[in-house]
């Protein structure tokens, strides 16, 4: 059986709105075995392109090999020989442009100088590095590069820019904080000679090729596929010092590697290529924003991560436990949140969560954006905190404001094809403390969710039967999108066990879905009612829903305790409430093993869910031609929105055959429900999905093979669109982890309690996928005939890959299959079954008994 998969975030991470709407199970991916216990790593952005063979970094401070100059150190650089402190007025001349703050900053020419305070030598400051600007057809803006924790340590004449690691604790009060001391020494990054002393023993040092050359820690060459910097070609462009934190503006330039002939954009996703690199110059030129900010003083106490609940975490390894084991130990991602007054039943809280606006947002989107952001504010109600989230606009008139200033949270537009949105955070690795989280809206997501809202729910709303969708419907979908992505934000992970929490019977209920929306948390994929049908009056957007508010709670309630460890009991009873109810459990996607946790599903019965969802898709491709075509202009809006019917159907399919051989997955802890995580879906369950399968992903889709549709779009290709839909389902049903899990639940459940067996899975596919030949005159159609060769070669290729009864079994399949092809060839009439059935039974012959 799986075991549970923990959700990671360290630092820099996002989740994403998610597209599968053209890659299968694609964002997040299927949750898998977890491979042996490594240390947790920080995961990178959904939709990040591979990253490319890095090329040999230099040594900080010299010029990359084969360039002129190389293997000489520039004076002063990191690394260099060590050189004695020359007096401050000589050093910061009055020509210098100074800034006040966390660090005294100086710019000199092209030369960029630290003044370090003495107190803030040995302090943890959080290095964030991203885009700010980026040349066309290269990554969009604000995406992430680095980021790492540093701090400054003096030696003699020296600076050591030193990073921590926090992946090795030792538990206090243990006395192994000496062992954990040896194996978790601090890398020296980079060292500096101090070039003055200043007042108060401030200490002076030349920060200028930490900015200009390829320090590799500080680098976007990894993220542009770039072989190194060209430091001819790269300038500091501004300073800035702030109370906490320090902002530094890079105009950087890197030598790019070939363009291959089809290169796009190197953060691919559906939507399109759009804007192409240049590919007659090497030069990549961005803008890289720099931002050291101070790590909290005072740490905040953290809250130790409970599996039954969904959060991102920050995890680390700690020594001394009286378990007599190292332990692995992880707290949740959330904000610093306490009240203005621990007193009141509701408060606002001393430093509410605050989001603003990106000034390059469009402004007929941004009431939406707001709504979206406050939405989550009745969820923090709940456990006492009034306007606990605050959506604000960019101020205008306020100089020392800048969207890529890390104190800030800022929600930036993208001017991008992609078809998606992602939420990331910033986070104190100590702690797990969320001290930044703008979502990044990539300005196609409007594409992406009015065709989604356009094949699932446009027949319960008139609005949504003409395309493009009104503005006012699409600002309600956006604000969807925000609420989702702000989730993240937050620190909350997808919950794809949410979207199985309601029945079908709750989706098509006006009352209960105006009350809790769609699914039980946003932070599924359950994306719009496509249960509902005409006449039900049911709400068809998510909106927050049970879960998210019983999330809240158990992340952000305060618990007046000193110790993360006092708090457990508390949160063990509140997490114990969803062993008695479904809407308030947290489920990675497992699609291939529970159909109660997969992605762009709705309900808990898949069956009927699916059933309903098939009659809305019908509905559409009645009205498909008039809502997607103007008089005068062609079909690729048609076209666009039939793919999308087609993939919606498929996916709803998709639902149903999960329920084959499928494991429901209840993450019980011992004493807090029941004693079974792990249960199979009822053998009568399986048998009606098979069933229903036969009748809708099996026999000829005659509704989508219109004439007044496909005549319109082209000359050929509907057997293969049918095709690759039908093998998919059935590749699916008869997939070897499918099969292999229903041989291991007859080994053992048989005999405790009724089980579907693949010798019985075999035999209803093979009927259904055979059904003409048992009818008194035989005539079977191309798409069938398509479905039934590929059949055969899909069971005959596990004669010779399988090992377990499943060999057997499709050997008996295909067997019982040519003894009823060769009874029904004499009632094949039309010469296309007739050559059809001569043809399999010859290929049956030599599967079966090879010379």
């Amino acid at each position: 059986m799986p075991r549970r998969t923990r959700v990671r975030r360290n630092t820099f991470a996002a989740s994403a709105l998610g597209i599968s709407l053209l890659l299968p199970a694609a964002m997040p991916v299927h949750a898998q075995d977890p491979p042996a216990p490594q240390p947790p790593a920080p995961r990178q952005p959904r939709r990040q392109p591979p990253t490319p063979a890095p090329t040999p970094a230099p040594t900080p401070g010299q010029p990359p090999a084969g360039t002129p100059g190389a293997g000489q150190r520039p004076p002063g650089a990191p690394g260099a020989a060590a050189q004695k402190p020359r007096p401050y007025a000589e050093v910061i001349t009055k020509e210098a442009k100074t800034d006040d703050g966390l660090i005294k900053t100086h710019r000199i020419d092209d030369k960029v100088f630290f003044e370090i305070p003495k107190d803030l030598l040995g302090k943890d400051i959080l290095w964030l590095t991203t885009f700010s600007r980026i040349q066309t057809g290269y990554l969009p803006f604000q995406i992430e590069v680095q980021d790492r924790v540093i701090h400054w340590e003096k030696r003699e004449d020296r600076i050591l820019m030193r990073s921590p690691d926090f992946q090795m604790r030792s538990k206090e009060g243990s006395g192994t904080a000496k062992a954990v001391e040896m194996l978790s020494l601090t890398p020296i990054l980079a060292v500096f000679n101090v070039a003055a002393y200043g007042p108060n023993d401030s200490i002076v040092i030349d920060v200028t090729s930490i900015f200009t050359q390829d320090q590799a820690e500080f680098s976007a060459r990894r993220q542009l596929g770039a072989q190194r910097i060209d430091p001819n070609r790269t300038f500091v462009e501004r300073v800035k010092s702030f109370p906490e934190n320090v902002e530094v503006r890079v105009l950087g330039t890197y030598v790019a590697a070939p363009a291959p002939p089809t290169a796009g954009l190197p953060f691919p996703g559906p939507g399109g290529g759009g804007p192409r690199r240049d590919r007659g110059t090497d030069a990549v030129t961005v803008e890289l924003a720099h931002s050291l900010v101070l790590l909290p003083a005072k740490p905040m106490k953290p809250r130790l991560e409970d599996s039954r609940v969904g959060f991102f975490s920050t995890g680390f390894w700690e020594f001394g436990d009286d378990d007599n084991r190292v332990q692995e130990v992880s707290y949740i991602n959330r904000w610093r949140l306490e009240k203005k007054d621990p007193q009141a039943a509701l408060s606002e809280p001393v430093k509410p969560i605050t989001y603003y606006i990106g000034p390059e947002v469009p402004v007929k989107w941004r009431q939406y954006i707001k709504q979206g952001v406050e939405d989550w504010n009745p969820a923090f109600e709940k456990i006492g905190f009034k306007n606990a989230v605050v959506c604000l606009d960019a101020p205008a008139d306020d100089p020392d404001w800048d969207p890529d200033d890390k104190r800030f949270t800022v929600i930036r537009w993208i001017p991008s094809t992609v078809e998606n949105a992602y939420g990331p955070s910033v986070v104190d690795p100590r702690t797990g403390e969320i001290l930044n989280g703008g979502p990044k809206f990539f300005h196609n997501v409007l594409k992406l969710s009015e065709a989604w809202y356009f094949v699932q729910a446009s027949p319960n709303d008139k609005r949504a039967q003409k395309l493009p969708l009104p503005e006012d419907l699409t600002g309600e979908l956006l604000r969807y999108v925000v609420a989702h992505e702000i989730g993240h934000t937050l620190g909350f992970p997808h919950n794809m066990k949410a979207s199985s929490a309601f029945t079908v019977k709750q989706l098509r209920d006006p009352a209960f879905t105006n009350q809790w929306g769609t699914e039980a948390s946003i932070m599924d994929y359950g994306r719009f009612n496509y249960v509902a049908q005409p006449g039900d009056n049911a709400r068809l957007i998510p909106k927050l829903g049970p879960y998210d508010f019983f999330a809240v709670e158990w992340g952000y309630k305060p618990i007046p305790v000193l110790t993360p460890e006092a708090e457990k009991p508390v949160l063990d009873q509140l997490a114990a409430k969803q062993a008695t109810d479904p809407t308030l459990r947290f489920g990675n996607a497992s699609p291939g093993e529970d159909p109660g946790r997969q992605t762009e599903d709705l309900g808990s019965d898949p069956v009927a869910a699916t059933e309903l969802g098939l009659k809305n898709l019908d509905r559409v491709l009645d009205y498909l031609v008039t809502a997607t075509s103007k008089p005068g202009e062609d079909y690729d809006m048609l076209e666009e929105m039939y793919g999308q019917v087609v993939g919606q159907r498929q996916r709803e399919l998709t639902h149903v055959a999960a329920v084959v051989g499928g494991v429901t997955e209840t993450n019980y802890h011992y004493q807090r429900g029941g004693t079974q995580n792990y249960t199979p879906v009822p053998a009568p369950r399986q048998k009606a999905a098979v069933a229903f399968l036969n009748r809708h992903a099996f026999r000829t889709p005659t509704n989508l093979l219109r004439q007044d549709i496909l005549g319109r779009l082209q000359a050929s290709g509907a057997l293969a669109t049918v095709q690759n839909s039908q093998v998919s389902v059935l590749a699916n049903v008869l997939s070897d982890s499918r099969l292999a899990r229903m041989v291991e639940t007859e080994a053992m459940y048989a005999g405790k309690m009724p089980v579907y067996t693949i010798g019985e899975l075999m035999t209803d596919v093979r009927r259904g996928i055979w059904s003409e030949l048992y009818a008194p005159q035989v005539t079977i159609d191309p798409f069938r005939r398509n479905l039934q060769r590929q059949f055969v070669g899909l069971l005959g290729g596990k004669l010779t890959t399988a090992s377990t009864d499943v060999r057997p079994l499709s050997r008996k399949a295909l067997m019982d299959t040519k003894v009823d092809i060769k009874a029904a060839m004499a009632k094949a009439k039309d010469p296309a079954t007739k050559a059809h059935l001569e043809d399999l039974n010859q290929v049956l012959q030599q599967t079966l008994f090879p010379k």
